[in-house]
């Protein structure tokens, strides 16, 4: 009784720890790509992009695209109206531009010129490469659409449900004998002889 009374305090004191925790919700979705013309070596597609949205902190966990055989982070200056705008499936499409031109005294060197890639949602952002400068394509210029495919929307477990769980778990194990316990609470089928008189 008294180990089940302490649990049950135990229980009651870390809910309230507990009580301000949120379950998080993360969307996440892909990014399609299209030029204003006929995509040509000098005008590569972006290859790929995705996003990662935490709805709890209003923050983007990572919004990355790959143009030009350079991956870009978009994710640091975008904000919950981007967020918002990226997966309203009645807005237009948004734009992209990516630009790599060697310039004419360092012809070698890759996007010395000229370099950037950025994407207009809600805000203009600016993407920061998260990789060395090796771009597929040494002389490169292109400028498109993109909209979000494959919004799906995923929710963590509570801190409280999974304290509850916790707690029942630790009940429902509590209460159990170990085996040599109720070998000795069971009844002997040993009778001890009567004495003779």
């Amino acid at each position: 009784m008294r180990k089940l009374v302490g649990i049950a305090l135990l229980g009651f004191f870390l809910g309230i720890g507990t009580c301000g925790a949120y379950a998080d919700t993360i969307t996440t979705g892909n990014l399609a790509f299209a030029t204003f013309g006929n995509p040509s070596p000098m005008s590569p597609l972006p290859t790929g992009g995705s996003f990662a949205y935490d709805n709890t902190t209003e923050q983007f966990l990572s919004f990355t695209t790959t143009w030009d055989g350079m991956t870009f982070d978009l994710a640091s200056g975008a904000t919950q109206a981007d967020f918002l705008a990226l997966t309203d499936a009645s807005a237009t499409p948004h734009t992209w531009s990516g630009i790599c031109i060697p310039s004419t005294v360092n012809p070698t060197v890759p996007c010395d010129g000229s370099f950037g890639f950025s994407a207009s949602v809600a805000n203009l952002l600016f993407g920061q490469t998260t990789g060395p400068l090796t771009p597929t394509v040494g002389f490169a210029e292109a400028a498109g659409t993109f909209t979000a495919t494959q919004i799906v929307t995923t929710p963590e477990p509570g801190a409280v449900g999974l304290l509850a769980l916790g707690i029942g778990l630790v009940l429902a194990l509590g209460n159990r004998k170990p085996a040599f316990d109720r070998k000795l609470s069971a009844p002997s089928r040993l009778t001890t002889p009567s004495p003779r008189l």
